[in-house]
This record gives C-alpha cells, structure tokens and sequence, in this order.
C-alpha cells in the first residue's frame, strides 16, 4: 500500500500559522467603533453600530455614558457618537457589576463606553461662549439643592431654600420669608406700583425727604386740590378735607 503526501517545508508554515494566531487575537481587543443612540436609561446608553451591512451585522450593547457624575449630559435617541475600549470590564466603575474585574481578556464587545461626537449639523452658536442647552432646559445646583437654577423654555427660577425668584416673558416675582432689599444710589421704578394687595394690607414706611412731582391721593382725597370744610378767619382748627 503506499501513502501519498507532501511534506510543507516548516520555513512556509510557520509564518502562516503565526499570522493566523495573530489575527485571531486581534480579533479579540475590543473596537472602538461609530454608532447612534437608540434608548437611555440614566447613565447607560443602549447604542446602534453605524456599519455598513457587508462589514459586520453587530448587535445592540448598553454601555456607561463618557463623563463625570457632576455634569449629566441630555443625550437623546439618534445622537451620534463611538465606543471606547478599554483593557477590563467596566462594570464595577459604572455601578453594573458588584465585584472588581481581573486581567482577562474580555470580549471585544464587552469593555466599551460611549463617547458623542461632534456633528456638522449640529445648531451654530457663539463659538466664544460656552453654550449648555438641552431639550427641557438647564437645571445648575449644587450637591445637596440648596441653591437651585433651573432654565426651562417659558421661564428661569432661582431657589435658595424658602426664597423664590420666577422670570417669564412677561413677569418676574420674587418670594422671600422675611425681607427683600433693593439698595443702590438710585432706583427708578417705572410703572404703577401697588403696595399691600392683601385684604389686611401693609403699613409703608418711608424716610424723607420725599418729593412727589404730581398729586398725591390719600384715602381718596387729592392733596393737591382738596378743599377743607369749617374755615373761619382766625386761629380756629379747619374741619376734614372735603
């Protein structure tokens, strides 16, 4: 019986099988690879491989959002970005997993965030200002709320504890459990104003000298052209205006 076969010089095989082991590696490192958005759930972003279809067919992955805890980005649905790799699971830094990750090798798919990326259709601003917007607005406060700004589309409130300022488009109220104060060289209030609109009213207190350019109506009598009853020549008292 014979045998046929052909013996490979090693010098010939070697360098396959080495490009073979290291293609499979490499097949193993994760990608950083662009992508869109399709759903958020706080800090977790559930995102679409932007490939075209004879590359890959990818599957959807969730991953933690790029950035720190103290500014919270809107991302959206649709908006566009890339995964970042990094060498271990990340599980544990972004609150998935309880236990710490170890040296092995993950999945290329496995140990990835997301990062947004710049878009040129993106609306043009003032490229010497730092411009922060969202779709509901801004909401800037400190860790514990004390002091709270929040920016929606019809109004700006301004919170620290029981005070209270609202500005809309055609009104701005201030609330504060004590005292407001307005203090400056000079004050122009240019308007009617009304003071103690309440059913029990307030007392106004002002410190003189005041100076008044038209009339005055006190109690609804004018000052300027109120006429006293009971006048009589001499040193007697007048009655009340009239």
């Amino acid at each position: 019986m014979t045998i046929a076969f052909l013996r490979t010089p090693l010098v010939s095989t070697l360098p396959v099988g080495v490009r073979t082991q290291i293609g499979d590696a490499m097949q193993l490192l994760g990608k950083a690879l662009p992508c869109h958005v399709t759903s958020v759930a706080g800090p977790l972003i559930t995102v679409a491989f932007d490939l075209a279809p004879s590359v890959w067919t990818l599957p959807q992955i969730t991953v933690p959002l790029f950035g720190p805890e103290y500014v919270r980005y809107p991302i959206q649905p649709k908006d566009k970005g890339y995964v970042i790799p990094v060498a271990c699971p990340v599980g544990f830094s972004s609150g998935q997993a309880s236990s710490y990750p170890d040296m092995s090798q993950p999945g290329n798919l496995e140990a990835l965030y997301f990062q947004p990326i710049g878009n040129a259709k993106w609306q043009a601003v003032d490229g010497q200002s730092v411009v922060i917007y969202g779709p509901n607005g801004v909401t800037i406060r400190d860790t514990n709320s004390g002091a709270v700004i929040v920016l929606h589309p019809n109004e700006i409130t301004v919170t620290i504890g029981a005070c209270v300022t609202t500005i809309t488009g055609s009104t701005i109220t201030m609330n504060a459990p004590t005292s407001i104060t307005l203090q400056a060289p000079n004050i122009v209030l240019d308007g009617n104003l009304t003071q103690g609109t309440s059913g029990a009213g307030y007392p106004a207190t002002l410190q003189g000298p005041v100076t008044v350019v038209n009339d005055v109506t006190a109690a609804g009598t004018s000052v300027h052209t109120h006429k006293h009853s009971g006048v009589t020549t001499g040193g007697g008292d007048t009655g009340a205006p009239v």
